[in-house]
């Protein structure tokens, strides 16, 4: 199963406990979930977590962000996103924050199974290219009941 984590996911799992924690948590374990990255997905994620906002939690659970970042980089499978699956999705998917389109262009460059995000303009999508867009409860249900 290939699965492409949106930033926001990937942040709440690192900083909180709860559903999103879980999923990273199981990535690490289960070697048959690829955990998909590209450039621009990831350079979002560095940037995001080292945002001020976060800082007060990072030295309050001592946290070496840089550590987290190298740790991520251990589990994720690398796609660099090519014109056709840019063209795919220009052509196929309209959303209200153009930047979000790199987490579907980098599903489709790898045949992901599962998009899983927060962000409610990913979510109204639902399906794109045969990619599911799902919350993280959902996905957890899915990979805990398999269907």
């Amino acid at each position: 199963m290939k699965i492409v984590l949106d930033t926001n996911v990937v942040i709440s799992g690192i900083f909180w406990k709860g559903t999103p924690h879980k999923i990273l948590e199981i990535i690490e374990s289960r070697k048959d979930i690829e955990f998909i990255q590209g450039i621009a997905t990831f350079n979002e994620l560095e940037t995001v977590i080292k945002r001020g906002k976060f800082a007060d939690i990072t030295r309050t659970r001592a946290l070496n962000i840089d550590a987290v970042l190298e740790a991520l980089l251990t589990v994720c499978k690398f796609y660099h996103i090519s014109e056709e699956s840019k063209t795919i999705v220009n052509q196929d998917v309209t959303l209200k924050d153009p930047d979000d389109l790199k987490f579907i262009e980098l599903a489709i460059e790898a045949g992901a199974d599962y998009i899983i995000s927060g962000d409610p303009h990913l979510l109204e999508i639902k399906k794109c290219n045969k990619i599911e867009i799902l919350n993280p409860l959902e996905f957890l249900n899915i990979i805990s009941n398999p269907r």
